[in-house]
């Protein structure tokens, strides 16, 4: 026997046997719900029907749409655990013996397809069929992936999973498919944001686009080995930076031009800088790569530390740090003439070819800081896990930061100082994006 009140909380008890039924005019039926319960003064009446009971909502202008649902305020709410239907016979929710509720926002309009509209807060929406998504609202139209939990599992077999994801906090969206371990992003048309980009080329060259690049020393492309003992950086193309003599000399790639800064009004600047490369560490030696704002490679001539008189932030290390001792954070603001470092922990600097290092600095247009994320790629022993990438570090600087209105060029570069064996830089892309 259904029960209800007239306190203003209308309640329907009943069971899979009996016959509840809600509508508004025909357009929204609930039928052989197991409970049913209706909140707030958008309930205009409650009455039997046979064995069954009739719920009628208080209609909007005109008497075609319902009044306005949402999660905070108190509105009429339908929970069920059966099957509930909207309109005539459409699949809305099947009953799997757990609660299911539904909430429906926006305006139901009778008889209309187009402007009907249901939010789901909370849980998740599993849909095991064919997936169509169709916009006909006349307000703004998007949609929205929220980063949580870090990546997903890969893909099923012939299928692809589109996700948010972060790089040094930049939200871009990411491709797994079924055998992809990392991932990759979609990147930006080409017509939208200014592209500056280095990679390898042929022997000697570099392959450049969007700006001018310099080289010093020796570049060269190595052959790519498929062993494991030449580690993951072995295996990917890319071009390496050999100073010339054993003592004293430099050798990497840069920009000449200017290609970025923070901006210092609402709007303008900010950028996106992104660099792979590994080293092979064989003697005291500087390394830097980043972004500063002098037209010549920082480090190549004093330590990193000791360019006070430079904008600059980046990774590497100077010719003092301990020759097995980590990879740095290094940064610089002329406004203060602080150079400060971090060391990244658990991060060292190998003898041999071995991981590759994802490099990443992130500025918002008119940010007050850069975001820095740096993640290492290990491969292990032939046989056991295969690659690790492990995001060693991640932080978002405000102090000791170029200035807003200082313009940055973008360098990798490698010094040696002293010994018998030149150190190494093997870099496999130079990337960076802005706005405008």
């Amino acid at each position: 026997m259904p029960v209800y009140d007239k306190t203003g909380s209308y309640r329907v008890i009943g069971d899979l046997a009996a016959s509840i039924t809600v509508k508004q005019t025909g357009s929204l039926v609930s039928t052989y719900a197991e409970f049913i319960n209706f909140t707030g003064g958008a309930v205009q009446s409650v009455t039997i029907s046979g064995l069954g009971v009739d719920v009628s909502l208080a209609s909007g202008s005109g008497g075609t749409s319902s009044p306005q649902f949402s999660e905070s305020a108190t509105s009429p709410r339908i929970r069920t655990t059966a099957s509930l239907v909207i309109g005539s016979g459409s699949l809305f929710a099947e009953n799997y013996r757990a609660n299911i509720n539904f909430y429906v926002s926006g305006t139901i309009v009778t008889g209309s397809t187009n402007a009907n509209s249901m939010s789901v807060f909370g849980g998740s929406v599993i849909m095991s069929g064919n997936l169509y998504i169709q916009s006909l609202a006349s307000s703004q139209s998007f949609i929205q992936l929220k980063v949580e939990n870090g990546d997903p599992d890969t893909a099923d077999v012939n299928s692809l999973r589109i996700n948010a994801e972060m790089f040094a906090s930049r939200a871009v969206l990411e491709i797994k498919g079924p055998y992809d371990k990392t991932g990759y992003a979609l990147q930006p048309a080409l017509f939208g944001p200014n592209i500056i980009y280095a990679g390898p080329n042929t022997t000697t060259t570099l392959l450049t686009w969007g700006a001018n690049f310099t080289t010093s020393g020796t570049i060269s492309t190595p052959v790519i080995l498929a062993v494991p003992v030449s580690g993951i950086l072995g295996t990917a193309r890319s071009f390496r930076c050999t100073p010339i003599a054993n003592v004293g000399l430099g050798s990497g790639a840069r920009t000449t031009d200017p290609v970025c800064w923070r901006g210092n009004y609402s709007g303008s600047g900010g950028f996106f800088h992104h660099q792979r490369f590994g080293s092979s560490f064989q003697t005291p030696s500087r390394c830097f790569v980043g972004l500063n704002s002098t037209n010549a490679f920082l480090g190549h001539v004093l330590d990193v530390s000791g360019s006070t008189n430079v904008d600059f932030i980046g990774i590497g290390y100077d010719r003092n740090d301990p020759l097995t001792g980590s990879w740095r954070i290094m940064r610089c603001g002329i406004a203060n003439a602080q150079y400060l470092s971090v060391e990244i922990p658990g991060m060292l600097r190998h003898s041999t070819t071995g991981s590759l290092i994802d490099f990443y600095i992130y500025a918002a247009p008119f940010s007050t800081g850069v975001f820095v994320e740096v993640v290492e790629h290990i491969s292990q022993t032939l046989g056991t896990s295969g690659v690790n990438s492990i995001v060693r570090f991640e932080q978002f600087f405000t102090t000791s930061i170029p200035n807003p209105a200082t313009f940055l060029r973008m360098q990798a570069g490698i010094f040696t100082q002293t010994g018998t064996l030149p150190s190494t830089l093997q870099i496999s892309r130079m990337y960076l994006e802005t706005n405008f």
